[in-house]
């Protein structure tokens, strides 16, 4: 009997594969960067790993797999028979070694938030947005490739999830190579334990299944490559662009904001552009709620601890909730109201108008914006990126 409805779609994560030859082709400085960086992390052979799968077996798979942690094996039933496989025998079967055994896990990491990275990103105005539309180039075609293949997510393209973050981290200047498959591994781990998610690696699980079974099924879905373009017309100034893996840090630039679609109310000259102040007041009060945010969660963290402590009986301090923090910018609001009387404001460049709404969001104003596809860089088949997670 089939797992699956003919009428529903498997809750399967789309994957490709990188064809090296076509990003190679490609003649972009910026993707060379990011060959290289593949290359030296020895990851060109698992994400340019191609195999077609057959759906009813993969969700036969997650259908009944269960991970034993007695002795890290992963249990599933194909056609109703019980088979499992070992980690060290499903690396090997991906064509990966000791040295990539060796390679520092990615899972044991705490969850990097955008905001720890300010680096990736195009101006740190944006960084709490998290959006991948916002990350410098190399950041963007590297996020770009690894999500087709080895951290394959199906959700929102435009957001950095789970992970994400801490795998760009490793791509920047001076980023140590990372075990590839214990981070497969995890991340099937990770779907197991949530029935919401839908199902990653379903290459890779085929050939696994069909090595352990030896059985060959047939296939009715098809493993296509990856293709990307850039273009030139919208390229950024080459002053954003990443620096290269010779730099000793990651570089950080503030190129000019474009300009970007004015809701009405942002007309210049409208009542609503002149009473929210300056551009100064905008970044300070975006500063003000980062750092607001920053406290709390501190805060937290820190009550979390005490009650620990607490439960095992050892000395802790008291705890004492946050005093009321007021708004600092209260009084210059009041002053710049005063200032609607004025009949000759000064309208703002375009430049401070897309910076300031930047801040705004920031600090959590829910203020409605075209959310467009990022203006250099492009996947030939547009509608696979509107995937939910």
């Amino acid at each position: 009997m089939s797992v699956i409805s003919r009428n529903t779609k498997p809750p399967i994560v789309p994957m490709k594969y990188i064809d090296w030859k076509y990003f190679e082709d490609m003649n972009d400085s910026v993707v060379n960067e990011v060959i290289a960086k593949c290359r030296d992390f020895g990851l060109r052979e698992i994400m340019a790993f191609k195999y077609n799968w057959n759906t009813e077996i993969i969700c036969q798979f997650y259908a009944s797999y269960y991970y034993r942690a007695s002795d890290n094996t992963i249990h599933w039933t194909t056609e109703g028979e019980h088979y499992f496989i070992d980690y060290m025998t499903f690396s090997r079967l991906l064509g990966l070694d000791s040295k990539d055994e060796a390679r520092d896990p990615i899972h044991v990491e705490r969850k990097l938030k955008p905001d720890r990275c300010s680096f990736m990103f195009y101006n740190p105005v944006v960084v709490w947005e998290g959006k991948t539309k916002n990350l410098l180039p190399y950041y963007y075609y590297a996020n770009f490739m690894l999500r087709w293949t080895i951290d394959p997510k199906k959700g929102d393209s435009g957001s950095l999830h789970v992970f994400a973050v801490n795998l760009m981290n490793r791509f920047a200047p001076g980023g140590r190579p990372f075990n590839v498959f214990d981070y497969i591994w995890n991340e099937l781990r990770r779907v197991m334990d949530d029935s919401r998610k839908h199902f990653p690696y379903a290459p890779y699980l085929m050939y696994m299944i069909e090595r352990v079974t030896k059985i060959t099924f047939p296939k009715d879905a098809k493993h296509e490559p990856l293709h990307i373009r850039s273009r030139d017309a919208d390229a950024p100034p080459s002053s954003t662009r990443h620096r290269g893996s010779s730099s000793s840090a990651p570089m950080m630039d503030d190129p000019p904001i474009q300009p970007s679609h004015r809701a009405p109310s942002d007309a210049p000259g409208s009542s609503h552009q002149r009473g929210n102040g300056s551009m100064i007041k905008r970044v300070l009060r975006s500063i003000f709620c980062m750092c607001k945010t920053m406290v709390k969660e501190v805060n937290e963290n820190r009550k979390d601890i005490i009650e620990i402590k607490g439960h095992l009986g050892l000395p802790c301090d008291i705890y004492h909730e946050l005093p009321k923090i007021d708004d600092p910018f209260a009084e210059w609001d009041a002053h710049d109201s005063q200032a609607h009387v004025d009949p000759t404001p000064s309208t703002p460049a375009p430049e401070i108008r897309a910076a300031s709404r930047h801040s705004r969001r920031a600090c959590g104003d829910n203020e409605d914006t075209e959310e467009d596809i990022p203006s250099n860089y492009h996947e030939h088949d547009e509608e696979e990126e509107d995937d939910d997670e």
